[in-house]
């Protein structure tokens, strides 16, 4: 098994490249042995693109023959105008939501065909691919529904709750990594391992860092404001970041280029109380008992915030940052903000307007596929139209 550390290199930076505004420069491209390193000024960034005042179609829920509602959605495109959609509890569909045409490729259960818990899903190469967490493998079904391949994702790399990227070379996953010791303080996991898995072997290509957890005598859990890894990605590449820092990274067979933003000082302890304040004003949350009060005031803020939330892939294999949080909108719901869009070489190209409740699963050339969650938490699928353009 072959086993790579990707480290930070220490070589000089020498300027190749620069993109002006008239608020002057917006991005640097610098070289780092020999690897492009994007500095973006995201306050440069003059265009703004911003959704249609309705979407092209939303999809609460589809007739299969009764009324079937989503839940735990995965959105992504397939072909000729349909969408690909994987449920938590194991239901697959593949469908074209203008016609009202669906066609369920899986169901939750055990037999071969079956899905446990959908991880994540994929259409590629006229193929859907389904991560499937609670039996550990990674599934192809055609898009009649019909089994074509399946590969265990068995180890110790948790790699079936991971996100993962398509890849012709063999499929990457960005593992869980190994476990931690209980702390009454926020602990950071050892390094979480980018893993390679094709048809014949399997191989760790370099690590990331991992998630933090606290322990208490209370509980265990995530402190606020904990920030993740990422992996997303197609057959020409993926990208690789960790949002405790504003970097990401785009890789085939090594780091093709690096980008990074710089991010505007923040009151981080201030916005973790206004999350807790937010879950204690809930309807539930009037019957708890004191002590449990206390309790949730007590979840410590990560000492890492993060500093950007979500990466979502473009349809020309660049790259939409999610926003770091400004504000908390309550219910479980993504507050509104804007999303940098950069190509596939890094460079930026506009921010995107997203409204509350509003998750991004996938942005076409022109448009955003992506999961509404209301007050009531209940979810649709939706497309909207991008405009602004210049």
């Amino acid at each position: 098994m072959k086993v790579r550390h990707i480290a930070a290199q220490g070589a000089a930076l020498v300027l190749i490249a620069c993109g002006q505004t008239s608020d002057g420069s917006v991005f640097t491209v610098s070289d780092s042995a020999g690897i492009p390193v994007v500095s973006i000024r995201p306050e440069g960034i003059t265009d703004t693109l911003d959704l249609a005042a309705e979407p092209s179609w939303s999809i609460e829920s589809i007739k299969a023959p009764e009324s079937h509602y989503w839940s735990g959605v995965r959105l992504q495109p397939a072909d000729e105008g349909r969408v690909l959609v994987g449920e938590s509890d194991g239901h697959v569909w593949i469908g074209d939501p203008v016609a009202e045409r669906w066609t369920r490729i899986a169901a939750p259960g055990d037999g071969p065909a079956d899905i446990g818990a959908v991880q994540a899903v994929r259409f590629v190469d006229g193929s859907v691919w389904v991560v499937d967490s609670r039996r550990r493998r990674l599934v192809e079904f055609d898009v009649d529904g019909s089994l074509v391949s399946e590969r265990s994702l068995t180890g110790d790399r948790g790699l079936a709750t991971a996100d993962w990227a398509p890849s012709s070379e063999g499929h990457l996953f960005l593992g869980s990594g190994p476990g931690w010791e209980p702390s009454n303080e926020v602990i950071q996991r050892p390094p979480a391992p980018v893993v390679r898995v094709s048809t014949t072997h399997v191989d760790t290509l370099f690590h990331m860092p991992n998630i933090e957890w606290f322990h208490t005598d209370w509980g265990t859990g995530a402190p606020l404001l904990r920030p993740s890894g990422y992996l997303i990605g197609d057959a020409d590449g993926a990208w690789t970041g960790f949002s405790a820092v504003p970097e990401i990274r785009r890789w085939t067979d090594s780091v093709t280029v690096v980008v990074r933003w710089s991010v505007a000082p923040w009151d981080a302890r201030a916005l973790a109380d206004s999350v807790i304040d937010s879950a204690l004003a809930s309807p539930e949350a009037a019957q708890y008992p004191p002590e449990i009060v206390e309790q949730v005031r007590s979840i410590p803020l990560s000492p890492s915030p993060l500093k950007f939330d979500g990466l979502v892939l473009r349809h020309d294999g660049g790259v939409v940052i999610g926003p770091r949080w400004a504000t908390c909108c309550g219910q479980g719901r993504r507050p509104a903000g804007p999303w940098m869009a950069l190509d596939s070489d890094g460079i930026p190209q506009y921010f995107v307007n997203l409204p509350i409740g509003f998750g991004p699963a996938y942005f076409g050339p022109d448009y955003v596929l992506g999961v509404a969650v209301d007050e009531l938490g209940r979810e649709t699928i939706q497309r909207w139209e991008l405009i602004g353009r210049p």
